[in-house]
């Protein structure tokens, strides 16, 4: 599975029984720069730092991930019970929701730093040319307090569809520096993915190739310690193994204050050595940008440069 999907899939995920569950109102919305759409249960909005919806009184999020359709079994073949247990994610179910296409669907537990208990659900599902995960993030104590919760969160995901053509979406940000990479159209939504050849997504080629990503927060959870939480992250990259870190710096860009990390790796499925460049942004009011960047090691001297460059080349839009 090519870095940017392992990466997401790390951070991203969402439980629930399918039980007797309440009727959806008639409010099908479609997540900010995405195609997919949804019927909404009440009190849910659209999303300010990423595509999908959150419920600031639940306690929950709705997380749109597109990709294209080869993703699905790329996907498909990275969720397994103990890769998910690896980052964390207990109590792990599979199941199939109501719904007429081949999909893939989960659920878990997850400790979010302060110990607070996420219930999680993941959907897969692809329609001929994309391929959608969303991951919901319900607290425990919502539960708690509104039983009935899980079975409108999965009915939620059960309406999921694929829309003709995506939403309108503000941007977050711009990179004013790329030198000679280009933006991919691997990721959809606020997410931007950017390579130095144009080959087709998921291939070996295109594995091969340099590849630096921008991902936007995913919610707005505080970040205590920048450096520990990067380098927890690289290291959980299950694409790598031998996750080595070799520096690890404090910076600024565009006025946040936040860490940039380098490190070594090893391609698990070949052996491959790689070169990693990680930048974490947190921002006020919670959450953080993150940054990777991904080369073979014999482009580390070069690549690693770049990667500086095209970091310290972010700005948040206005």
């Amino acid at each position: 599975m090519p870095v940017t999907l392992r990466f997401m899939c790390v951070l991203l995920l969402s439980v629930g029984v399918w039980c007797t569950v309440p009727a959806l109102a008639d409010n099908r919305k479609q997540a900010p720069g995405a195609r997919t759409s949804m019927e909404l249960p009440t009190g849910f909005v659209a999303a300010d730092t990423f595509s999908g919806f959150t419920n600031e009184t639940l306690g929950a999020s709705l997380v749109v991930l597109e990709m294209p359709a080869v993703a699905f079994v790329q996907i498909g073949s990275g969720l397994t019970a103990d890769a998910l247990a690896s980052k964390g994610i207990t109590d792990i179910q599979f199941r199939k929701l109501p719904r007429a296409d081949d999909h893939i669907f989960l659920t878990g537990e997850q400790v979010a730093p302060g110990g607070e208990v996420i219930a999680k659900y993941m959907l897969v599902f692809r329609n001929e040319d994309a391929t959608v995960l969303i991951t919901a993030n319900l607290k425990k104590k919502s539960i708690a307090a509104d039983p009935r919760a899980p079975g409108r969160i999965e009915a939620t995901l059960a309406s999921a569809v694929i829309e003709e053509k995506p939403a309108p979406q503000k941007d977050l940000f711009t990179l004013t520096y790329v030198g000679d990479f280009k933006r991919s159209e691997a990721m959809m939504g606020q997410m931007r993915s950017f390579m130095r050849l144009d080959t087709p997504f998921g291939t070996p080629a295109a594995r091969a190739h340099p590849l630096f990503i921008v991902i936007p927060p995913l919610d707005r959870r505080p970040v205590d310690d920048v450096d520990q939480t990067l380098q927890r992250q690289l290291s959980a990259m299950t694409k790598y193994s031998n996750v080595e870190i070799v520096t690890s710096q404090a910076l600024v860009v565009d006025g946040l204050r936040g860490q940039a990390v380098t490190a070594t790796a090893k391609e698990r499925d070949d052996g491959a050595e790689r070169s990693l460049y990680a930048v974490m942004l947190p921002v006020p009011g919670g959450g953080s940008f993150t940054m990777i960047g991904t080369t073979p090691a014999a482009l580390h001297h070069a690549d690693m440069a770049e990667f500086a460059k095209m970091a310290l080349g972010f700005k948040r839009s206005k």
